[in-house]
């Protein structure tokens, strides 16, 4: 254990290697002429020694030796680096430090412009700056040594972002890789464009019963179906936090799902396996990867870890969580800390959605379930092209979708629904789809969104799964 600790610039130890009193103190007492040496050991457990002669007890002069000039170099130390010395042990003749080495963060002003730490002034940096970009990667005292290195040859405007895109490039690129995700309800597809869209959020909220939950593991279902049939051909993340996840449902949206496939194959009078293999039901529940999650801090770290976990699962192209704001309303007196952890798990999931293209989509719902659906998909487009399609589904194009929950608000003299988290967590949303009851039909209604129109459509919930309204799939009335 450190009994001593202590910051010291490499000016102050190549020049007199000034150790404090308190560390003097505790060497054994020498007179006059007698040396000490210094054994240093650095983070990978090399051992350093710096000899220092004591000419009176509290200004030893240091004799530099080989073996400091090799740790200067081996570290890249430069003048305002911070070493700290930690005392692990001291003998007769010599003492024993644990060394560290950390370089100052050279942000150009971003924190002190913004009036925030070296640390979320670095987070901001990671996420503006373009993949590829000095900021990728970054940990540890590696990342800092990378980061310093490639200051040298770049200038502050070579942090901001890649280079400009024009219009016409990007309305091109967003018309060719935009590819939707269907909700199995072709009336709410029809008002969505023809379904959910990929890298872009879209929030839905809705009271209680309304369907929410049925609908997260609808998308998880669908997600997994061909792209001939409106899904993306991959698997799916369903992150639960409040224990809603039913199985023995999941069992039968899967069941139909499998034979809508096989009725669509016979409807197009084609043999389709060259591209997509036959579908089962217990294939679809084994491809959805299932998380328990009983606080906020699991959450967050989950959120952290779904880069890792999708790195490793390429096919995976949607994440459903169940719900994102349920550990969140409760139990935090700070209301400032979690809007700031809200923010910077967003900020994760906006990271993620650039870096895999996802699209983000929210489910929110009164006072209840909420899920939040991660939609990784392929840049195909649904055609009878299908060769052209599995080779494009070696690319990466990812969608990101949040669900969330809501609550009532008193507006303009009534009292409306209203997204819960307040409006800074509604700032990530790029559509907002409100699920609510008209009469005893179930109807979603498109509240916010840049280019979709408002519009309604009605839906419902049957044993097969999200379906197209029905007569007999209406809420009954109690007598």
């Amino acid at each position: 254990m450190a009994i001593f600790s202590k910051l010291l610039t490499k000016t102050d130890i190549e020049k007199r290697l000034s150790f404090p009193t308190k560390c003097l103190r505790s060497l054994p007492c020498f007179g006059r002429g007698h040396a000490v040496d210094f054994h240093v050991m650095d983070e990978c457990g090399q051992v350093w020694t710096f000899r220092c002669t004591i000419r009176k007890k509290n200004n030893p002069k240091p004799v530099i030796s080989k073996d400091w000039s090799k740790f200067v170099s081996s570290k890249h130390l430069d003048v305002g680096d911070k070493i700290t010395l930690s005392k692990l042990d001291n003998e007769v003749g010599c003492a024993f430090y644990r060394i560290e080495v950390k370089k100052p963060v050279k942000l150009f002003g971003v924190n002190v412009d913004l009036e925030i730490s070296d640390g979320e002034a670095l987070e901001i940096l990671k996420v503006a700056s373009s993949p590829g970009s000095l900021m990728d990667g970054l940990d540890g005292s590696n990342a800092i040594l990378q980061q310093e290195q490639q200051q040298q040859s770049l200038n502050p405007k070579d942090w901001i972002v890649a280079d400009p895109q024009n219009a016409w490039d990007l309305l091109h690129e967003e018309r060719s890789l935009m590819t939707r995700l269907t909700t199995s309800c072709a009336d709410l597809d029809d008002i969505l464009g023809g379904g959910i869209s990929c890298k872009q959020v879209t929030e839905i909220g809705g009271v209680p019963g309304i369907g929410k939950t049925q609908l997260g593991i609808q998308l998880a279902v669908n997600v997994q179906m061909p792209s001939y049939c409106g899904g993306l051909g991959g698997k799916a993340i369903y992150i639960d936090t409040e224990g809603s996840f039913m199985g023995e449902r999941a069992q039968e949206i899967a069941e139909a799902c499998v034979e809508d496939i096989s009725e669509y194959k016979r409807f197009l009078h084609k043999d389709l396996q060259a591209c997509q293999g036959e579908i089962h039901g217990k294939d679809v529940l084994q491809n959805i990867y299932f998380f328990r999650i009983c606080s906020y801090t699991e959450q967050i770290a989950l959120i952290n870890y779904l880069e890792e976990f999708i790195s490793d699962h390429k096919d995976v192209k949607i994440v459903i969580i169940d719900s994102v704001a349920f550990h969140f309303r409760q139990g935090f007196e700070d209301l400032a800390l979690r809007t700031r952890i809200l923010g910077e798990m967003a900020l994760k999931l906006v990271k993620l959605a650039k870096m895999c293209s996802l699209a983000l989509t929210e489910l929110r719902k009164v006072f209840g379930t909420v899920l939040i659906s991660v939609y990784f998909e392929h840049a195909y487009h649904l055609s009878h092209q299908y060769d052209v399609a599995c080779f494009l589904n070696d690319a990466m194009y990812a969608a990101v979708v949040l669900l969330n929950q809501v609550t009532t608000r008193y507006m303009e003299g009534s009292f409306q629904l209203s997204f819960s988290l307040g409006d800074s967590w509604s700032r990530w949303c790029t559509n907002r789809i409100i699920l609510y009851w008209n009469r005893n039909e179930r109807y979603a209604y498109i509240d916010k969104s840049p280019y979709l129109r408002p519009a309604a459509a009605p839906y419902s919930v049957t044993a097969r799964g999200i379906r197209n309204s029905a007569p007999h799939c209406k809420r009954s009335k109690l007598v």
